[in-house]
């Protein structure tokens, strides 16, 4: 792999655009023309699909986990803090999570890490084995390849996360008001607010996407079978072309090969009728319900909180 609240209507707006629905000013987004009918997409198809369906499956635990623990916020929080701050903290990080530019971050975020997650060990091995080359060159004979790709690892995990709380407004009220909410409280609320964010980004946006592209996959199915079979069809030819060469022959027959596997790999692969698909809506539909429920009844304990403390002095 290579180096992948609703307030309410901006994130609506958002999820329109996604999907491809006329902008506000009337105008329809362009459009990407279907790939059903270029062979290399075809044999990917089945990974895709999978991949599609996974990416759903993933986001629905990943909501329902990540708004599960949000009864457990409250009591993680150290008094004396300034608990209306912390209900700016909680609606800042909803909102920013359901908002155009950290869905941007978050999707080169995903995309990347994807790609890494797939070459993790050969992208490890690489800069291991060139770290302790120049280190070898330079008269160290210490072994510093694993502890460098180590290093990098985290430098890029790190990264990453700076990235996202670029675009979620909770850590700028965290920034201003860190005095008020107290430094025993700070790497709290921001791990909080990374995964409210998060939660809402994968319940608003990830998921209706997710679902629109599997729509679009599952519109594509026979168009990409016929593909398949007018490629292999179009091998068999070029094999039997006068004067086509054993080598050329035996390329064309593996390519066939992975033909006939991505086929069988189209037949079997699970897909959805409409009842399927309505399924799925509810499913999505839910998952963002629990997800309301759950920032209702955490801003509903923060100001319970907030009402039964004294004004908050300056903590250290």
């Amino acid at each position: 792999m290579g180096i992948s609240r609703w307030h309410w209507l901006g994130a609506g707006a958002l999820l329109l655009a996604l999907v491809g629905c006329e902008k506000q000013d009337g105008s329809v987004p362009p459009q990407a023309p279907s790939s059903a009918e270029d062979v290399s997409y075809a044999e990917d198809y089945p990974n895709v699909l999978t991949a599609t369906r996974q990416r759903i499956d993933g986001g629905k635990a990943e909501v329902q986990e990540k708004s599960g623990q949000y009864g457990s916020y409250v009591g993680q929080i150290k008094e004396p803090t300034d608990w209306p701050v912390y209900h700016q903290v909680v609606e800042k990080a909803d909102a920013s999570g359901a908002g155009q530019g950290y869905a941007e971050r978050a999707q080169e975020n995903d995309a990347v890490a994807a790609i890494i997650e797939e070459n993790d060990g050969e992208v490890r091995k690489k800069v291991a084995s060139g770290v302790s080359y120049a280190a070898k060159q330079g008269g160290c004979n210490a072994d510093l390849g694993g502890a460098a790709a180590g290093a990098m690892k985290r430098a890029f995990d790190q990264r990453m996360e700076d990235r996202l709380r670029e675009r979620n407004e909770a850590h700028a009220v965290i920034d201003r008001y860190f005095d008020r909410l107290g430094k025993a409280n700070e790497d709290t609320m921001r791990k909080q607010a990374d995964d409210i964010a998060r939660a809402s980004y994968v319940a608003r946006v990830q998921l209706p996407t997710a679902r629109a592209d599997l729509q679009r996959l599952i519109d594509e199915r026979n168009a990409v079978g016929s593909t398949i079979d007018a490629a292999i069809e179009d091998e068999k030819a070029f094999q039997a072309e006068p004067g086509t060469s054993d080598k050329a022959k035996k390329a064309s027959a593996d390519r066939v090969a992975d033909l006939e596997k991505a086929k069988a790999e189209l037949e079997a692969a699970q897909t959805y009728d409409e009842a399927a698909l309505e399924q799925l809506d509810d499913e999505i539909a839910a998952s963002q319900a629990a997800l309301d429920d759950a920032l209702a009844a955490l801003l509903e304990a923060i100001d319970a909180k907030a009402a039964a403390a004294p004004p908050a002095a300056p903590a250290g």
